[in-house]
């Protein structure tokens, strides 16, 4: 019997178009925190009298947590269904960008960002619902419409960091924990189910952690492919 299956209904134009733009702001939010923090982060670690290494682990923490998480949250999605692993995912943003903004402590700070991280990996769900929602002739925009939301995200970041960071150094991450506390409330009103899981199915351990398991394998037999290719 398989894990789960998709939901077969095709949703309302109104309704798909709702769902897409949850999951635009979802992913345009999600990588704005990748960039925001960056004007500012040096005068937060001034105060906490962090170097250039904890700069960097504070920086390069979020995309490690977010390589890790993203293939284990794709599979949970499978098991409970899209729209719960999305909202955990907002949920959880929101609360790294607000205990962020009250860090006082380079631990609290390096906390945040890999909550935020692994909340992040949630992009792999939101590809996920698009592909449940779509058919051949539209999945394309929709795919790129989560790829805009990268784009987006990564200009915006930074420059949003800058100017709300004027005024106050929390200022931005509090402005992005209430953006991602808006989507939230948005999205538990307009994003439907899109995979309807199999309630029989067993979820174990074993099942979430083996792509991370299986990823330095996968890595490496594929580059061993492409130097074969080459050669």
């Amino acid at each position: 019997m398989p894990d789960a299956e998709p939901v077969t209904e095709a949703p309302p134009t109104d309704q798909r178009r709702a769902a897409l733009l949850v999951l635009f702001l979802t992913v345009a939010i999600d990588l704005l925190g990748f960039g925001i923090v960056i004007p500012f982060l040096p005068l937060y670690a001034a105060r906490m009298h962090v170097g250039a290494f904890g700069i960097g682990l504070v920086l390069s923490i979020y995309s490690m947590m977010q390589l890790l998480c993203a293939p284990v949250l794709g599979r949970l999605s499978d098991h409970v269904g899209r729209r719960p692993i999305i909202m955990l995912g907002l949920l959880g943003s929101a609360a790294s960008y607000t205990i962020y903004g009250f860090a006082s402590s380079f631990a609290m700070l390096l906390f945040s960002r890999a909550l935020h991280g692994a909340c992040a990996a949630t992009v792999s769900t939101a590809q996920a619902y698009v592909a449940d929602t779509t058919d051949d002739s539209n999945r394309a925009h929709g795919m790129g419409m989560i790829g805009a939301a990268f784009g987006l995200g990564f200009v915006l970041g930074p420059a949003l960091g800058g100017l709300l960071g004027h005024s106050s150094l929390r200022m931005p991450v509090f402005f992005a924990a209430a953006l991602n506390f808006a989507n939230l409330i948005f999205a538990a009103m307009r994003l439907p189910e899109s995979h309807r899981p199999d309630p029989h199915a067993r979820l174990e351990l074993a099942q979430l952690a083996q792509p991370i398991i299986g990823l330095p394998q996968q890595l490496l037999g594929h580059h061993l492919t492409e130097l074969h290719a080459v050669g």
